[in-house]
């Protein structure tokens, strides 16, 4: 083409030149500036480097309180440390807190944790101690032979450990990149081989099976490139958390609705099966399946243990109260004189008959509910204890009128005795004199007679070997147990029994039936002791190559095996935070970057490309090169890297722009047709028409600034 032998080549190489060193150093400006206010950002609200050696979260409510105790903690484990309150993030306040240097050391730090525990709202300890490097999710099996190869490392003060990580503490931050680097390699020499088995499979001596594996392989590859560090157990916190589980279950197991089923025949279920529980139908034709007649939900149970025709299971889905029959209108009388049926999950077994998946009866079940029963039982706790104060003071009243009444009959006793002695004295005196008449003898007949009706078969002598002193001790005994009865809070006791009836769990028996499943599939996930093995392994042993020999020890081939990091090493807390700015830095530059060309097409290139068209040349393709050179040159000179995007990728999305720009140019930066004809028609070639005529009158920018130079009528 004539235009770019006119030396318009030339002006537009030195404009892209211009337009790619200027966009990126604006590029680069823009992306430090943000990392500059980030970075300050960090400072303000960490301190500087080094200032502080954590941060403490406590709740926002409990804020004062955890300063008081916090001052408390300083004065006595460590006078001359100091802490100021950060910034509050989601309801949590963040304390910077600076231990003195000459109070640093392993046990400082690895106490600090436990003395925390008695900061009131204590959420949370993050250690951002500089400088110093961590080797972190270290494996047990070589936790204490990792740490005192780092304490013996260059340039480190000492080494704490944080949980499952190891912190190297240094004494000089110049120092901090050549310590990562050597830990790194460090950590390179230790690989976890980790021989899994299949869910279900446990070995029967796997500390035997691990020291044959362990032979075997340093057989292969020599003397101390494996070492066994089976892991027999769950880590403390998930040991913990399984424990709780299982409790929860046992619990959940407890406070469940017990389905006891009475199978037609033996083997008809097995244990995991579920079962629909359809209430027992009552009078003429209610046998004929069961059927209610509602739309709710079916009652499952899940069979839990079957014994031949005997079977126990849980409810999974439904309620219980479902499966009661409630009385018809005609049997008013039956239900009132038979008012427990009503209140039949509280108090027994309700019927139910039990159906499979697809409908075929199959028998009986007495569903239990054990939760209803503890709240009726409860319920009427708190019913009896409103009632016991009443009655207590009712049977104090009633002992002492019993004791009075003793007190009465012991005196008629002894009226009694003095009476009989008398009437024992007239008739001897009667019957011993010498000249008795007839009136006497009938005296001595009636007083006769009437010992015999007072003294019967000496009923006199056990009355009077009854033990009324006894007796009224005993009252007096029970009216002290009926006094010390109504002086207890029986109130109380019952607000007690409501508090416990309100906090038991809410739950419906279908809720408590799915818990107990999900707490089944988890433990049921979980890596049992015995079905996995450990070894420490040198990094010159070769997986692939001892596949088939630790299969062969073991005699079986369904094991997995794989290989982990026994540890991983980062940088401290403030260095992993500039690294992840930095990576902010440099994606904000690239989409900079892409910003400024697309402002540079709409700016430069737009004017050329509609006057390209207008003429009927067809440079799309020199479009799709220029975005692509553009993007790529900025992105590359002003450090730019965007998250998986690779050179192609940037190469292929400054084409598309530039494409997308070509195509827009007319609407973008329109050029005037008549002028660019006039121009033509005077003589002027299309290098002289851009210079003169169409880039004076298109938009302001770089093409602009730098062809005032080249203009002749300017």
């Amino acid at each position: 083409m004539g235009l770019w032998r006119s030396g318009f080549a030339r002006d537009y190489i030195i404009l892209a030149i211009v337009s790619i060193l200027v966009c990126s150093l604006l590029s680069g400006a823009v992306a430090l500036a943000v990392d500059g206010y980030l970075q300050n950002t960090v400072s303000r609200l960490a301190g500087d480097y080094g200032e502080y050696d954590c941060l403490i979260q406590v709740r926002q409510e409990t804020k004062a309180a955890a300063a008081e105790t916090l001052q408390d903690i300083v004065q006595k484990h460590l006078p001359g440390a100091r802490f100021k309150e950060g910034v509050t993030v989601a309801g949590k306040v963040n304390y910077l807190f600076s231990i003195p240097k000459d109070k640093e050391n392993e046990e400082v730090y690895e106490n600090l944790r436990g003395w925390l525990q008695q900061v009131p709202g204590y959420a949370g300890l993050t250690y951002i101690i500089e400088p110093s490097v961590t080797a972190a999710n270290v494996h047990p099996g070589v936790r204490e032979t990792l740490r005192r190869e780092m304490t013996a490392l260059p340039g480190v003060r000492f080494v704490f450990a944080n949980g499952s990580n190891l912190i190297a503490v240094l004494d000089d931050p110049l120092k901090a990149e050549e310590a990562y680097d050597k830990l790194n390699r460090l950590v390179e020499r230790y690989r976890l081989l980790e021989v899994r088995f299949p869910f279900g499979y446990s070995l029967s001596r796997p500390e035997q099976a691990a020291l044959e594996v362990e032979e075997a392989l340093e057989h292969m590859w020599g003397a101390g490139k494996a070492k066994d560090v089976t892991v027999a157990e769950q880590d403390e916190e998930m040991n913990s958390f399984l424990t709780t589980l299982q409790e929860m279950k046992r619990f959940l197991l407890s406070y469940a609705t017990q389905v006891e089923m009475e199978l037609d025949q033996p083997g008809a279920v097995i244990a995991g099966d579920i079962l629909t529980l359809r209430p027992e139908a009552t009078g003429e034709g209610g046998g004929s399946g069961g059927e209610t007649g509602d739309t709710e939900r079916p009652v499952l149970a899940r069979v839990t243990a079957v014994a031949d025709r005997k079977a126990t299971g849980i409810i999974e889905e439904g309620d219980v109260a479902q499966l009661i029959v409630a009385p018809q209108a005609g049997d008013n009388e039956a239900a009132e004189s038979s008012p427990a049926q009503v209140q039949a999950p509280a108090q027994a077994a309700v019927p139910a008959l039990v159906y499979s998946e697809d409908g075929r009866p199959l028998g009986r079940a007495e569903v239990k509910s054990e939760r209803r029963q503890l709240m009726a039982a409860i319920d009427e706790g708190i019913e009896l204890l409103g009632r016991l104060d009443v009655l207590a003071e009712e049977a104090e009243k009633a002992a002492a009128g019993a004791e009075e009444t003793l007190k009465l009959f012991d005196a008629a006793l002894l009226q009694l005795e003095t009476l009989q002695e008398q009437v024992r004295q007239i008739n001897e005196e009667l019957t011993t004199k010498g000249n008795v008449n007839t009136g006497e003898l009938l005296i001595s007949a009636l007083l006769t007679n009437l010992l015999r009706r007072v003294e019967p078969e000496s009923d006199v002598t056990q009355l009077k070997d009854a033990d009324i002193q006894g007796m009224q001790k005993q009252l007096r005994a029970m009216a002290d147990q009926l006094t010390a009865i109504s002086e207890v809070d029986l109130q109380l006791i019952a607000e007690e029994l409501k508090r416990i009836r309100q906090h038991l769990p809410d739950l419906s028996d279908g809720e408590i039936g799915e818990s107990l499943h999900l707490i089944d599939r988890y433990l049921d996930g979980q890596v049992l002791p015995g079905d996995r093995l450990q070894l420490l392994i040198a990094p010159e042993v070769d997986l692939e190559q001892s596949a088939a020999l630790i299969k062969g020890v073991l005699e079986y081939q369904g094991v997995s095996l794989f290989t982990t990091p026994a540890a991983t090493v980062s940088p401290d807390a403030r260095t992993t935070l500039f690294n992840v700015l930095g990576q902010v830095r440099a994606t904000i530059a690239g989409i900079t970057a892409a910003a400024l060309v697309i402002l540079l097409f709409i700016l430069d290139q737009a004017v050329l490309f509609s006057t390209w068209r207008l003429l009927g040349w067809r440079t799309g393709w020199l479009a799709a090169g220029a975005g692509a050179l553009f993007l790529t040159a900025i992105y590359i000179l002003c450090g730019a890297a965007i998250p998986g995007a690779g050179w192609p990728h940037v190469l292929a999305v400054g084409a598309i722009l530039g494409l997308v720009m070509y195509w827009l140019a007319p609407r973008l930066s329109p050029v005037n047709a008549d002028e660019v004809e006039a121009g033509l028609a005077l003589g002027l070639s299309t290098a002289q028409v851009l210079r003169e005529i169409v880039i004076p009158a298109g938009r302001p920018g770089l093409l602009m600034l730098l062809n005032r130079r080249r203009m002749v009528f300017g």
